[in-house]
């Protein structure tokens, strides 16, 4: 999807993301708990309880995640194509920064953050630009750092139902942890 795509969802993407999975009985807060844990365990596992971790989010969107992961880090840092959903995520999280990019090269100089995750983006890239994309994002990782993608299960056959009742997942080419790790 191309940048203005997603600038329509500013004011409704967690409503849009809600009517994808009403099906399932749960909110969109409920998957965005799990992700926090998540990435609570994978954090503490890699630094140990540093406190003063950089994170950077690529493709943060809105910053609907934010709230519940401030407490994991020192600073959040996001990313993403959209201006309008950047225009969001400032308003929303006052305590963050945010900036737009192109979606090729990320703004930042080499080794620059402890963290940087793309959640839920990878399957809006496309697959020819797989590679490049985490190639930038370990690129502003600092050495002993940690790249964390989160992605869809394409194995779950709810979660192909919930992808094809989002509009903005319209183009997704969901990809398996084991792509991932192989990229």
């Amino acid at each position: 999807m191309k940048q203005s795509d997603f600038d329509k969802y500013e004011d409704s993407y967690v409503e849009t993301v809600e009517r994808s999975i009403q099906f399932s009985g749960l909110k969109h807060d409920f998957f965005q708990q799990a992700k926090q844990k998540m990435l609570r365990q994978v954090i503490y596992k890699h630094f140990r309880g540093n406190e003063k971790l950089s994170l950077l989010d690529v493709g943060c969107g809105v910053g609907s995640l934010h709230p519940y992961i401030k407490e994991l880090v020192h600073s959040i840092v996001g990313v993403d194509i959209s201006h309008q959903s950047i225009k969001r995520a400032k308003l929303n999280n006052s305590d963050n920064r945010y900036f737009s990019y192109d979606g090729e090269r990320l703004p930042f100089e080499a080794n620059k953050f402890n963290i940087v995750m793309a959640v839920c983006v990878m399957h809006h890239v496309h697959p020819d630009k797989w590679s490049f994309f985490l190639s930038e994002m370990s690129r502003v990782t600092q050495e002993n750092g940690l790249v964390v993608v989160i992605e869809h299960n394409p194995l779950n056959p709810l979660t192909k139902f919930a992808v094809s009742r989002c509009p903005f997942d319209v183009d997704a080419t969901l990809l398996s942890a084991r792509r991932v790790s192989k990229l």
